[in-house]
């Protein structure tokens, strides 16, 4: 997990917990389209200069936008670096902008109004009474491994400066978090109990695209992952045999792989072939394929591929084993 320093905390959460209205230069918030114009083209120069810099990776130039914070900040030229190679690599489109004049600079609330599962508070404690927050998501619908940037500028009393950005997952295999809540509650209510605690456990990964996004049904969500990882704890007790594959196959461990096509569920087993005779291996893993469709009911239905690692020993942390890696291909 990463640590942010206490001058990164400060703005890490994004201002909305104010009041609605934005009148007569009172405290609120304005959003998108309902922001005054010249405001909006204003901070929208400042915003394409920084996102500029960010996909250069280059740091030393963007230090003129940035707070004394985020200068004084270890971490925040690795920040730009990783959030520069994302946004090279896919294009980037603004997903919403706040204009936000503060009241408060204690930990505020404000509910999203929405009456749907995207229902979502968003909390931050205030720098500067006047910020402008923007949020950015993958232009494409398609990509994969969606990921949200957000850049925070505060005005303070040298000039509007960037006091907070960050990167974080805001949906994997094409799908936001809440949609993979929704599937893992399909599956559970299906027999699909891999898949359930898989989809769970992405869902809640991409619950907080921003630290400061809370969804209305993070608790239930949490709620369920405990549930139906319980569940699946006492029904796969690893190593698991696989008897339907003649010679002794154990199952060991699971993992996910991510990788530019989406987030996949990644299954080790020992097998007794040895791994250079690599027909055999790959004559015996499509016997494997349709045992772990039987153990795992809907793995193969709904995982556009799985990851096979064979091994002939358990691997460690403390050892490096040869192994033989395999992809299925489900469509």
């Amino acid at each position: 997990m990463k640590i942010l320093s206490p001058n990164s905390r400060l703005c890490l959460v994004l201002a909305f917990s104010i009041f609605i209205t934005l009148g007569c230069g009172g405290p609120g918030y304005k959003k998108n389209n309902d922001i005054s114009s010249g405001t909006r083209e204003d901070m929208q120069k400042m915003n394409n200069k920084a996102i500029d810099f960010i996909k250069k990776g280059d740091t030393k130039s963007l230090t003129n936008l940035l707070s004394k914070e985020m200068i004084e900040d270890n971490a925040t030229d690795a920040r730009v670096r990783n959030m520069g190679h994302a946004m090279v690599v896919d294009s980037f489109a603004r997903l919403d902008e706040y204009y936000v004049k503060n009241k408060y600079i204690e930990r505020d609330t404000i509910r999203s109004g929405l009456k749907d599962v995207n229902a979502y508070s968003l909390f931050y404690p205030a720098v500067a009474r006047e910020m402008y927050f923007t949020m950015w998501v993958p232009a494409q619908k398609d990509v994969p491994n969606k990921q949200m940037v957000t850049l925070v500028f505060a005005k303070y009393n040298y000039g509007w400066k960037i006091c907070f950005m960050d990167m974080k997952p805001y949906g994997y295999n094409g799908k936001t978090g809440q949609q993979l809540y929704l599937d893992a509650k399909k599956q559970y209510a299906a027999g699909q109990l891999f898949d359930a605690v898989n989809n769970a456990n992405l869902a809640v990964a991409c619950f907080r695209p921003t630290d400061a996004w809370v969804y209305d049904n993070e608790k239930e969500a949490y709620s369920f992952l405990d549930k139906v990882s319980g569940e699946a704890n006492k029904k796969y007790k690893y190593p698991i045999a696989i008897d339907d594959v003649p010679g002794g196959v154990r199952l060991v461990s699971f993992s996910n792989k991510l990788t530019r096509q989406g987030n996949f569920p990644q299954l080790t087993y020992i097998t007794k072939i040895n791994i250079k005779n690599t027909a055999a291996i790959e004559k015996e893993n499509l016997l494997i394929r349709k045992a772990i469709a039987k153990l795992m009911p809907g793995i193969d239905k709904n995982n556009r591929f799985i990851y096979y690692l064979a091994y002939n020993e358990e691997p460690t942390r403390d050892n490096y084993l040869d192994r033989y890696d395999i992809r299925q291909d489900n469509w």
